[in-house]
């Protein structure tokens, strides 16, 4: 630390800092006229010194009483200004005339002083859930000619700009679409010179939708999860909005009975969660909101998280990694009904995220085999198990599903892609939304119709065992004027088994679909 003080009365070698704490405790001086501190790392330090600058309390920050540093992991070789009372910033290691002379001008070499554009920093990029409002805010590195704000959507086309005066240090654009975007922020110097600085970010504007599709997975990988669980969505006719993070502000407003779907991924392109966002999804369950995850690493290879005692997968937080990593075996499944989820007799392949490497699909075990159960209680069963076709000698399971009692919502979980899923995936999609879809209470729906006539033409006959089916399997619309009325064999479930029990009333003496009619007080799970 650099100082130039009046009247100064110590003498050379005096320690001023007598308990090392970076705070002077004596101060032979009238006053600090200039100072400049060389900052090789904040204070407190952890493995260097302290400085004196005015974070220390020595002086108040002002055009005479500075600090600057550190230089990437290095204490400044050199500090200058390129005007009395101008801007500090760290010089060449070298300078340009290889002098560095007190009191003399500084060089005006290759890197003249008036040709200097400092970095602008801090660049924060906020887009609101609620209104679509992107707030952008940044540090500025000095004083600028301009600065011009891009725009881009995620095909890097550019939306929207705004120019701005060279001092200004905040800017947003309003309302903006559902997508991904980029923006760019540049600050223009004298001599043509100019910095940047970008960030990239996700707007989804949440508008009560009931399924919450948060997008974590890498780009790099063969299977695009979160797009096909998208497009999937779309044929069924759900609602839903994609997010970036389970930082999302929105997720607050969700309800019992709607569905936040974690996107992780396949190794090498695998997010793992944190304990932060393992808090977040422990308390989304715990008010009612069901989850399903998917990753081929999280259980058998990710650091721990508390999440692994609520997901219905065998081992928790202080079991350790008590799941198998798996291997690149996994080419093919076959399906098994447990609880709400019939995949009974459905078989599929399997395409591999990481063709050319290995996918290590982790290999699932449901909570409470070996290990106790999870915290919710629940009941966990196999939904989904390798086919063998990709060369395994030992038979593994890759789904798990939970039914779990209230408050908790449920949990489906499973160590391959959705995207991957080579059978029909808007069926799939529609079995998972029907079987982590719960009632917790609350009114239930309600309507006047008469039961098993799905179509609603007034008559009970084949061609509403047909819609009740292509609503489960093909994309068809739901039974009207309420899905209640497919319930045929009332058990407060719509499935498969409803379109079996109308047609064995129909066509072979089974029993007629159950009493009463709607309107009723029954909650469907769908």
């Amino acid at each position: 630390t650099h100082l130039l003080a009046l009247n100064f009365s110590g003498a050379s070698g005096d320690d001023l800092d007598t308990d090392d704490d970076g705070v002077l405790d004596i101060l032979p001086w009238d006053a600090v006229v200039d100072l400049i501190a060389l900052v090789e790392e904040p204070n407190p330090p952890l493995a260097t010194e302290f400085h004196y600058g005015p974070s220390s309390g020595t002086c108040v920050a002002a055009d005479n009483c500075n600090e600057i540093g550190p230089d990437a992991t290095f204490v400044p070789s050199h500090a200058k200004r390129c005007s009395d009372g101008g801007t500090w910033f760290i010089s060449a290691f070298d300078p340009t005339l290889g002098t560095d002379t007190p009191g003399a001008s500084n060089d005006s070499g290759p890197v003249a002083c008036d040709l200097q554009c400092f970095p602008l920093t801090g660049l924060v990029c906020d887009a609101d859930c609620v209104t679509g409002n992107l707030v952008l805010s940044w540090v500025n590195g000095g004083t600028y000619t301009d600065i011009t704000v891009e725009l881009f959507d995620a095909s890097a086309v550019l939306v929207d700009s705004i120019a701005l005066a060279g001092d200004a240090t905040t800017t947003g654009f309003a309302a903006l679409a559902n997508g991904a975007y980029s923006v760019t922020v540049t600050a223009n110097c004298t001599g043509g010179l100019s910095v940047t600085a970008s960030c990239t970010f996700n707007v989804a504007v949440y508008s009560g939708e009931s399924n919450i599709i948060v997008a974590l997975e890498g780009a790099n990988g063969a299977v695009d999860s979160v797009g096909a669980l998208a497009t999937a969505f779309g044929v069924a006719g759900k609602d839903y909005v994609i997010v970036d993070s389970l930082a999302y502000a929105c997720l607050d407003q969700l309800q019992p009975n709607d569905v936040v779907w974690v996107m992780l991924g396949t190794f090498p392109n695998e997010a793992s969660l944190s304990e932060t966002d393992a808090q977040v999804l422990i308390a989304l369950l715990s008010s009612g909101v069901s989850i399903y995850i998917e990753s081929s690493d999280h259980w058998g290879f990710d650091d721990p998280t508390s999440f692994l005692d609520y997901d219905g997968v065998d081992g928790g937080l202080l079991d350790g990694t008590v799941i198998a990593d798996g291997d690149d075996t996994f080419l093919g499944m076959v399906g098994s009904t447990f609880e709400n989820v019939e995949l009974a007799g459905v078989a599929a392949s399997y395409t591999q995220d990481n063709a050319a490497g290995d996918d290590f699909t982790d290999q699932l075990v449901p909570a409470g085999t070996a290990f106790s159960n999870d915290i919710p209680g629940g009941n966990s069963g196999v939904i989904w198990s390798d086919d063998s076709t990709g060369g395994s000698l030992v038979a593994y399971d890759t789904g798990i599903y939970t039914k779990n009692l209230d408050p908790y919502g449920d949990v489906l979980a499973q160590s391959w892609e959705f995207g991957g899923y080579g059978g029909d995936q808007t069926s799939l999609a529609q079995i998972y939304a029907a079987a982590l879809k719960r009632t917790t209470g609350g009114s239930c729906n309600s309507c006047v119709g008469l039961r098993a006539d799905a179509n609603a033409d007034g008559m009970i006959n084949i061609a509403d065992a047909v819609s009740i089916l292509g609503f489960l399997f093909t994309g068809g619309s739901a039974p009207v004027p309420c899905p209640e009325v497919g319930d045929v064999n009332g058990d407060g479930l719509l499935n498969i088994a409803d379109a079996v029990s109308l047609l064995a009333f129909l066509f072979s003496g089974g029993p007629a679909p159950v009493a009463p009619g709607y309107p009723s007080a029954e909650c469907l799970d769908l």
